[in-house]
Formats: structure tokens, C-alpha cells, sequence
């Protein structure tokens, strides 16, 4: 009787080892051809380095008022003056971040 129970948990563990380490590989495999397939183009045309660096856009931002009546278009290529983060003030970066985050006042 303990022998035969012996066999059957021996029996359950092999095919739950085959099947945890099918899995396992399946799964590595598909990860594997998953950035295989990109990397060949099966999803499309992935842009350069330099291109994701600079975009290229001819979408304007907006700003509203409170009654919701437009403000100004501003463009990217046309209008804009790039800066870097030390350049932005402090209360800017702290108004970003309070509506970004709930947690920013407490």
C-alpha cells in the first residue's frame, strides 16, 4: 500500500517536472522568436536611433483657458526653444510632479 502511494506521487512529480519545464521552454522560445521576428522586420520598419532623437512633427500643442477657448498652437520646429531640466524652475517641476503623483504632498 506505502509503496504503491510511493509510485503514484513519483509518477504525479515526473509530469508535473515535464510539464513545468515544457512550459518553461515554450516560453523561452516564444520570447526568443518574439525579438527574433522584430529584429528581421516582421513588424514593420523600426525607425533609427537618430530619428527617435529628434522627431519630426508637424502637430501643434495647444493651451486652453478655463472657459476652454484656445490660447496658442505652439510647433515643434517652429516655436519651441528646447531646455534642459536644470533650466525649468522649481515650482514647475513640483507642479508636475503633485499631478503625477498623490502621494507628492504627504
Amino acid at each position: 500500500m506505502i509503496n504503491r502511494n510511493l509510485n503514484i506521487r513519483k509518477k504525479k512529480y515526473k509530469i508535473y517536472t515535464i510539464i513545468m519545464w515544457t512550459s518553461f521552454v515554450l516560453i523561452i522560445l516564444g520570447i526568443t522568436g518574439t525579438f527574433y521576428y522584430a529584429s528581421i522586420g516582421g513588424l514593420g520598419d523600426m525607425p533609427d536611433l537618430k530619428v527617435l532623437e529628434n522627431p519630426k512633427t508637424n502637430l501643434a500643442s495647444e493651451v486652453f483657458s478655463s472657459d476652454n477657448k484656445t490660447l496658442g498652437k505652439y510647433y515643434f520646429n517652429d516655436n519651441r526653444t528646447p531646455v534642459t531640466f536644470d533650466e525649468l524652475p522649481k515650482h514647475l517641476v513640483e507642479a508636475l510632479l503633485s499631478i503625477e503623483d498623490i502621494r507628492f504632498y504627504n
